[in-house]
């Protein structure tokens, strides 16, 4: 119970009654009683007919919805008594779910009902639980606010995200591999064009040549179904939080996205996922049941407490990838406790395979390292994230001449530039 501004104020009449009845004579003395009487009696009347209100409430929520993308909900709240109410609502926000609280006023008419949306941004995979609604419900005669707490179990499923419309998701793109013209080679004529410098003397067509006069080259489609391999850190540095996710929720949703964009195309996905020994590994497959495994996987995991080790990831790639591959490797190189073993896996991999190391840029790092100082101890901090940014920046480069890719960006960016990147290899033919 919570008493609202116009019980304080019968409150504040009854003790002004009562201390002037104490200076005064006669049956003056005794008038507050009446009003104090009255106020007591209104209450318990209240309470009374706050405990016959029969209140249901229903939520309703996305079925399922994607980790890290804002969602919305709405509860609606049944009045099956003929007086109509006014409560102050309030919808509580359950762990792993991101959200700000606010209490909501809502008059509900007499045998009617009323509803209010509230947004949300899941922040972890899996099942979510939302249960109870904190309700007041303020009473006939608006002397107090009386709890009455609405309960209504329901469940929230997270999954790694999808891609966009505008990113040839599944169903956008017919099934097979990438159609690669090329002159000279392949399975399937497209056209004839002029001799360009640089084609091959194979590529000419004697006949079209004969022709028309002038030389003609052949030109093709060839198809390519190539083999990626996702190998995700789910070690304990994983679960820094980088914007409104940690960092391995941010690997997930890009791995899961990648996947699909390697399935439209045709190609074979495997998955890695580990700590120090490798936690969940899938084999390659290929087409939407491959697909359906993999994000089956990644919505039921979680981060490790364990320390990171890429060279476990690598060994276990090593054991399952018959043929070259794009090994995507998820993990930070702005750890130096980890990047001995980063780069010993690297140089395991590039003999035979493409490693794709997809890194975040922390914003945070950058910011403190440029700014102003205010306080004794900011130089220090600066000087560090300093130090650290530049050890980050080398061990890049070093990546890049063991003959990695790399490709390191923020939170917000960091899954269009790896999904561009990956159509850039195709298209240069790199995989």
């Amino acid at each position: 119970m919570h008493i609202s501004l116009r019980g304080y104020l019968m409150a504040l009449l009854v003790t002004v009654l009562g201390i002037a009845g104490q200076w005064s004579a006669g049956p003056w003395q005794q008038i507050w009683r009446y009003p104090a009487a009255v106020l007591v009696l209104a209450m318990l009347a209240e309470a009374l007919l706050v405990k016959r209100n029969v209140l249901h409430l229903r939520r309703q929520l996305p079925l399922r919805t994607a980790l890290g993308r804002s969602n919305s909900g709405v509860f609606t709240i049944t009045n099956h008594g003929s007086v109509p109410l006014r409560l102050q609502v309030a919808q509580p926000i359950p762990a792993g779910v991101a959200g700000a609280p606010a209490i909501h006023e809502l008059s509900v008419a007499g045998f009617g009902s009323a509803a209010q949306s509230f947004n949300f941004l899941p922040q972890v995979l899996g099942t979510v639980d939302w249960d109870l609604v904190y309700t007041r419900v303020r009473g006939l005669f608006g002397l107090a606010w009386w709890n009455r707490n609405l309960s209504y179990p329901s469940q929230l499923t997270v999954e790694p995200d999808l891609l966009r419309g505008n990113e040839h998701s599944l169903g956008l793109r017919k099934s097979g591999g990438y159609d690669k013209v090329r002159a000279g080679t392949g399975s399937e004529l497209l056209f004839l064009r002029d001799y360009r410098p640089g084609d091959s003397i194979r590529a000419v067509d004697w006949k079209a040549t004969a022709r028309s006069g002038k030389h003609m080259v052949r030109v093709y489609s060839e198809q390519q179904h190539l083999s990626i391999a996702l190998a995700i850190d789910a070690g304990r540095t994983s679960s820094l939080l980088v914007g409104d996710l940690n960092r391995y929720h941010h690997y997930v949703n890009i791995g899961a996205r990648l996947a699909e964009k390697a399935v439209t195309h045709g190609d074979v996905v495997s998955l890695v996922l580990f700590a120090d020994t490798p936690l969940l590994t899938l084999p390659p497959a290929r087409g939407l049941p491959a697909l359906v495994k993999i994000r089956q996987a990644l919505a039921l995991t979680r981060v490790s407490q364990r320390e990171s080790n890429p060279l476990a990831a690598v060994g276990e790639l090593q054991r399952r990838l018959r043929h070259r591959s794009l090994v995507v490797l998820f993990t930070d190189v702005d750890l130096s406790d980890v990047n001995s073993q980063l780069l010993s896996a690297v140089r395991l991999l590039s003999r035979k395979h493409l490693p794709l190391i997809a890194t975040l840029l922390d914003p945070h790092l950058r910011e403190l390292a440029t700014a102003p100082a205010l306080q004794i101890i900011d130089p220090y901090h600066a000087l560090a994230a300093m130090e650290m940014e530049h050890a980050t920046r080398a061990t890049l480069l070093h990546l890049q001449r063991m003959g990695a890719c790399v490709v390191r960006d923020k939170a917000e960016r960091l899954d269009d530039s790896v999904l561009a990147f990956y159509e850039l290899l195709r298209q240069r033919r790199r995989i």
